[in-house]
C-alpha cells in the first residue's frame, strides 16, 4: 500500500498546467462504493463470529483438557482439572498474595475468617480511638 501511496502522491503531486474536473454527483458511483465495503464489511464479520464461536464453544472431546486462567497484567496462573475432569471449588473473593487462584479449601477458609476476624479487631479499634466513651 504504502508503494501505491507514493507512486500516486509522485504522479498526481501539484502542476500549474494541470485543471481539476469537477464531478457533480453520481448515483451509481455512491452506491457502488457504499455496497461494496458493506459486503465486504458483512462476509469479515460474519466469517470472524464463525471462528468467534469455534474458539469460545466447549469441546464434546472426552479426553479434553480443561484449563482455568486467572490473569492480570503481566501475572498469568493456570489451574488444570485432575483425572475427573473437574476444577475445585474457587471464588474471586478468596485471592489473596498465597491464594492467587482463590481456592477453597478448609486452610484456606480459615485463613480468611482470621483475616476477617483481624479487621474487626482493627476497626474497633479504630473506632474506640475516633469515639472513645
Amino acid at each position: 500500500m504504502h508503494v501505491f501511496l507514493l507512486y500516486f502522491a509522485y504522479k498526481y503531486r501539484y502542476n500549474k498546467k494541470r485543471k481539476a474536473l469537477h464531478y457533480a454527483h453520481n448515483n451509481k458511483l455512491e452506491i457502488i462504493w457504499t455496497v461494496i465495503p458493506a459486503i465486504v464489511l458483512t462476509v469479515l464479520i460474519l466469517r470472524g463470529l464463525i471462528v468467534w464461536g469455534n474458539a469460545t464453544s466447549r469441546s464434546e472431546d472426552p479426553n479434553r483438557l480443561i484449563i482455568e486462567f486467572y490473569v492480570r497484567q503481566f501475572d498469568w496462573h493456570a489451574r488444570f482439572a485432575g483425572n475427573d475432569k473437574t476444577l475445585g471449588k474457587a471464588d474471586y473473593t478468596m485471592i489473596n498474595g498465597v491464594n492467587p487462584l482463590g481456592m477453597i479449601s478448609k486452610e484456606t477458609l480459615e485463613e480468611q475468617v482470621e483475616l476477617i476476624q483481624q479487621d474487626i479487631v482493627m476497626m474497633e479499634l479504630e473506632r474506640d480511638t475516633i469515639f472513645p466513651n
